[in-house]
């Protein structure tokens, strides 16, 4: 292998992202969808808080959990344990809080 092809295999290997990577940027997205725009007339709810896509991310969470039964190290579950459970908390929180 020429030395520019192991730059090249180890460059990918870096690039790589990882499986706790991944969740966190799905947790992100709902984070994001529940917290909204800010500016509206109730401090406690957003203004533009998208539930909706909030739910679908929390639920793509859960079904990544679902379907990788077995193959995740200890950490990944507690990570994704973890976050279900807080963002499945704040979605309440925000359902809570929003205006009839």
């Amino acid at each position: 292998m020429s030395d520019s092809n192991k730059d090249e295999g180890t460059e990918r290997a870096a690039d790589r992202i990882e499986f706790s990577e991944f969740v966190l940027s799905i947790a992100t997205n709902a984070v994001a969808h529940l917290q909204g725009e800010s500016g509206g007339d109730d401090d406690r709810v957003p203004a533009a808080a998208d539930v909706a896509l909030a739910s679908q991310h929390i639920d793509i969470l859960a079904m990544l959990k679902d379907k990788t039964t077995g193959n995740l190290e200890p950490a990944e579950i507690e990570l994704l344990d973890s976050l279900l459970y807080d963002l499945r908390m704040r979605y309440v929180e925000v359902l809570r809080n929003q205006k009839p």
